[in-house]
């Protein structure tokens, strides 16, 4: 086998930017949503986090309260989200064919700008 081009990077780079430049052209469903944060604070807040640190099925059963703190601190009364119809077909995202769609969690990320995260 041979080493890998040092050009592969680069290259993977062009790709994933074209995919995405191919994406944002696609039918795009955008809706409003109102922005939650947890409810409780201090040690309360931290038994819910703790909780859902170990088990991330817990998050449903957070108590809300409208608002967050919006990236570099401003704050907004509404996000969207923005849904991509044709971004992936059925059979791609069959849990029966890919079970591991359901346990798929984002919480080994430490920084990522949440705008790019695709949710499926």
């Amino acid at each position: 086998d041979d080493p890998l081009s040092v050009d592969v990077p680069k290259l993977l780079h062009r790709i994933f930017d074209a995919d995405m430049r191919l994406l944002l052209g696609r039918e795009k469903l955008t809706t409003n949503v109102t922005c939650m944060q947890p409810k409780l604070s201090g040690a309360d807040n931290m038994n819910h986090a703790l909780s859902y640190i170990f088990d991330d099925s817990t998050h449903k059963d957070l108590p809300l309260k409208e608002g967050r703190r919006c990236e570099d601190g401003r704050c907004c009364d509404a996000c969207s989200r923005n849904i991509f119809p044709t971004f992936a077909t059925d059979a791609e995202t069959r849990l029966e064919t890919f079970p591991e769609l359901a346990s798929f969690t984002f919480n080994e990320l430490e920084k990522v700008a949440t705008g790019t995260i695709l949710q499926f």
